[in-house]
C-alpha cells in the first residue's frame, strides 16, 4: 500500500501575494522548489472552505498550455489590501507571484516558473464585492488571478 505524502483534503488554508519582481532567487527541481522573496507579501484571511487554486493542462496548437487559476475569497471587512488602488494597479499591470498554502499541507509557488521565470505572473482576472443574500450572509470579496504557463506550479521545499 502507497503511503500518501500529504493529506487527502481540498482547499486553500492561506496565500501570500507578492510583487512579480520580489522573487530574489528560485532553485528548482523535480517538481519543487526553493524560493527567497525579498518582501512581506500581502496576506488577507480567507473564508474557510472558500478559495480555491485550479490547474488546467490544455493542449493548445500541439503544446501544451497549463492555465493556473487562483480565487480568494475573503470577508470584506478583512480585504482592504485587495481594495488598495495601487495594489489592484499591480495586479493587473505587472502581475503578482503566489505563494500557496493547501489544507493538504503542501505549499505551492504560483505565478513564477522554471522557464519563463516572472514573465508569466498572476494577473487580476476579477474582484467582486458582494452583499450576500440572506440575512445572515457574510459580505465577501472574490479575488480571481490568473496565469499562463507550460508547466503545473512547484511545490516550496
Amino acid at each position: 500500500m502507497k503511503t500518501l505524502q500529504h493529506k487527502p483534503v481540498g482547499g486553500v488554508r492561506s496565500v501570500r501575494l507578492y510583487p512579480a519582481n520580489a522573487v530574489e532567487s528560485v532553485i528548482f527541481s523535480v517538481g519543487e522548489c526553493q524560493v527567497v522573496l525579498s518582501t512581506e507579501g500581502v496576506g488577507v484571511e480567507l473564508l474557510d472552505d472558500a478559495s480555491l487554486y485550479e490547474e488546467q493542462l490544455c493542449n493548445k496548437g500541439g503544446a501544451p498550455l497549463v492555465e493556473h487559476s487562483l480565487t480568494l475569497v475573503a470577508e470584506r471587512n478583512r480585504g482592504s489590501e485587495w481594495l488598495d488602488g495601487a495594489w489592484q494597479e499591480r495586479m493587473t499591470t505587472e502581475g503578482v507571484v503566489a505563494v500557496v498554502e493547501l489544507n493538504d499541507g503542501r505549499v505551492l509557488l504560483v505565478g513564477y516558473s522554471e522557464e519563463f521565470g516572472d514573465e508569466q505572473p498572476l494577473h487580476l482576472a476579477s474582484l467582486v464585492s458582494s452583499s450576500g443574500q440572506a440575512l445572515l450572509d457574510t459580505p465577501r470579496l472574490t479575488l480571481k488571478l490568473i496565469s499562463y504557463d507550460t508547466r503545473m506550479s512547484c511545490e516550496i521545499v
